[in-house]
C-alpha cells in the first residue's frame, strides 16, 4: 500500500522539524505545502527536502484563509498517487510505535478498511500542560475524546472536503461525513498516537 502525507503548513517554524521527522520514514510521499509563512518554515523545509529529496514535494500556495483553506485540501488530495493519504498537521508529533502501528495496519488490511481512527493528547503551551481527556469532544462510533481520523483510504467514492476551515469534514459522494460511513470499515486505535501542540 502507498500513502502519501497531507502537510499544509504556516508560520510552523517551533514544531515542523519535529513533526516531519516523526513520520516521514512511514510515508511513501509527503505533500508539504506552505500557505505564506513570514518565519523560518519555509527555510526548513528547504532543510528537509535536502534530507528527503525523494519523498518531500515542497509547494507554495500563497496566502490561504478560512474560506479557501479547503479547497487547497481539495487539491492536495487531487494530486494524491497512493492507496491512503495521512493528514499531519505542522504542530502534531507522532510517537514511533504510533506510526508504525499505523503502517502496518494499512499494509496488512488498507484493502479492507476505509479509515484509521487515533487518540491524540492535546497538549497547552508545552509538554508538562495538557487537557484531560474528558475534554475531549469528539465522538466517532462509540468512542468519545481526544479522537480523530488521520488516514482515510482514497478509493472511497466521491472523497471530497467540504466546509470552512474550524468546520471542515472529509465527506463520500453522497455528502456523507466519512466517520458516518461503515463502522466495520474503520478501526478505533486506542495507544495514544501522537501529541497536537495547541
Amino acid at each position: 500500500m502507498k500513502i502519501w502525507g497531507h502537510t499544509l503548513v504556516r508560520n510552523e517554524e517551533r514544531y515542523l522539524w519535529y513533526s516531519v521527522t516523526s513520520v516521514i520514514d512511514y510515508l511513501d510521499k509527503l505533500l508539504l505545502w506552505d500557505t505564506g509563512s513570514t518565519d523560518n518554515t519555509p527555510n526548513i523545509i528547504k532543510d528537509l527536502q535536502k534530507i528527503y529529496p525523494d519523498k518531500i514535494m515542497f509547494r507554495e500556495v500563497g496566502d490561504v484563509d478560512k474560506d479557501n483553506f479547503t479547497e487547497v485540501r481539495q487539491k492536495m488530495y487531487e494530486v494524491t498517487k497512493a492507496d491512503w493519504f495521512f493528514i499531519l498537521d505542522g504542530d502534531e508529533i507522532w510517537w514511533k510505535d504510533s506510526i508504525s502501528n499505523l503502517r502496518i495496519i494499512i499494509d496488512r488490511q488498507g484493502d479492507k478498511l476505509e479509515s484509521v481512527v487515533n487518540r491524540y493528547c492535546n497538549l497547552v503551551g508545552d509538554l508538562y500542560h495538557y487537557q484531560p481527556e474528558i475534554a475531549g469532544q469528539y465522538k466517532i462510533d462509540n468512542h468519545v475524546g481526544h479522537i480523530t481520523i488521520r488516514a482515510i483510504n482514497t478509493k472511497i467514492p466521491g472523497l471530497n472536503f467540504s466546509r470552512p476551515h474550524g468546520q471542515q469534514g472529509i465527506f463520500d459522494e453522497n455528502n456523507k461525513l466519512i466517520q458516518e460511513r461503515d463502522k466495520n470499515k474503520r478501526i478505533f486505535v486506542n495507544d495514544l498516537a501522537y501529541m497536537h501542540f495547541t
